[in-house]
């Protein structure tokens, strides 16, 4: 729901915006540094092969943990009345 807000923020006040993800920096940073060169109107000049020098760190428990939060949070509504014991 926060990407929609703030889609609808950008269109309102007439702005362009970049939706970049982690995955998509780490399998093309060139490409992702070209599609930011493109939204700011600068034009990049570089003879080099561009590398991100990321890791995937995720693993088993991260999976473990996302399953569980999804099961948990999945209704946003949920929020509201949680409480930490």
């Amino acid at each position: 729901m926060e990407n929609v807000a703030w889609d609808g923020w950008f269109a309102k006040n007439g702005l362009s915006f970049l939706s970049l993800t982690y995955e998509q920096l780490q399998r093309d940073p060139a490409g992702s540094l070209a599609k930011l060169a493109q939204l700011v109107d600068v034009e990049l000049n570089w003879d080099t092969k561009l590398q991100s020098g990321l890791e995937v760190q995720r693993d088993a428990i991260n999976e473990e943990w996302r399953k569980r939060f999804l099961s948990e949070y999945a209704d946003p509504s949920s929020f509201r009345n949680r409480t930490i014991k």
